[in-house]
């Protein structure tokens, strides 16, 4: 029989208590290892309820059930990036998550505690994958990473030139017209502005070329505009004057024109149509273009690969 002393442990034989000890420490590396790995997300109902109010705040109507799908998804995207930022350590040099963490745990536990057991604190509850604005900063530092690899690749000459070719359109510089106007502003005690700008077209050669201010009113943006695309002018005076603007005859005074100011008559001086960009002149645009064509494919890449990984466990 086995002295009572020593206990049933304390008889075996040395060689066993290693193998014991080796198979206890297997099982805790084990254990430990299958708790690090990070679980399967199953998203929070209310994540999703959340977005479609905001949207219907945005929106002023509820988000149909192809909506909510891309809520959904994109709710789902921004965990994926959250929790990839937690795996990289993105979340240990953050100031911002830090004193959130620091400041909601303080609110728990009380503010004489210190900082750092605050935070290791919250951690230990996983307040840093529950609170929604560590969530989303997460996220975007993840985001901003993923873009930023995309942002360092060099483009050659080649490349920007094959891009620029692809949208040259986009970067075609719009017709635009030139002209004096004379403006007759409609105001609380004089509501017959048309009726004094019809009066000075009478008064005047319909190819006179008259100074500043000869009639009429002070305009808003001065008796002389220069070239201005019909898009440029309809967010100064309206759509319907700019359309009247560009139908206009060059060098013959025409009008009255309504606007948002008030009523005009118009000379046109000058017009130029539109003209095919020149790719010097916008290489900088179309580089910063391509770089951001890269950086959003990338962050696409990067999600997906995040989808997949994440369908695998």
């Amino acid at each position: 029989m086995v002295a009572s002393g020593r206990g049933i442990i304390g008889a075996m034989h040395p060689a066993r208590h290693l193998l014991h000890f080796a198979a206890l420490g297997a099982l805790l590396f084990a254990a430990q290892r299958e708790l690090a790995r990070p679980q399967p997300i199953a998203l929070p109902a209310e994540r999703v309820t959340e977005r479609a109010a905001t949207f219907a705040r945005a929106t002023g109507s509820a988000p149909d059930a192809r909506l909510r799908v891309l809520l959904e998804r994109d709710a789902f995207d921004e965990e994926l990036l959250a929790r990839e930022a937690r795996q990289l350590g993105l979340d240990r040099d953050d100031a911002v998550v830090r004193e959130r963490l620091v400041s909601n745990m303080g609110f728990v536990l009380g503010r004489d505690i210190a900082p750092e057991r605050l935070y290791r604190e919250a951690l230990a509850l996983g307040m840093d994958a529950s609170d929604a604005l560590v969530r989303r900063r997460l996220a975007a530092r993840m985001t901003a990473r993923l873009r930023a690899d995309a942002a360092r690749e060099p483009i050659d000459e080649a490349t920007l030139r094959a891009w620029f070719d692809r949208h040259r359109d986009d970067y075609e510089q719009p017709a635009a017209v030139g002209f004096a106007q004379l403006c007759f502003t409609r105001g609380a005690l004089d509501e017959d502005a048309e009726s004094r700008a019809r009066a000075a077209l009478a008064s005047l050669r319909p190819d006179a070329v008259v100074g500043a201010g000869r009639s009429g009113d002070p305009c808003l943006f001065g008796n002389e505009v220069p070239l201005r695309s019909e898009a440029e002018l309809a967010r100064s005076f309206g759509a319907t004057f700019a359309r009247a603007a560009f139908r206009a005859e060059t060098g013959v005074w025409t009008g009255p024109v309504a606007s948002s100011q008030g009523v005009h008559l118009v000379f046109v001086r000058n017009r130029v149509a539109t003209r095919a960009a020149d790719f010097e002149a916008v290489r900088a645009a179309v580089r910063d273009a391509c770089v951001a064509e890269r950086q959003d494919a990338a962050l696409r890449d990067g999600i997906a690969a995040l989808r997949a990984k994440e369908r695998a466990r």
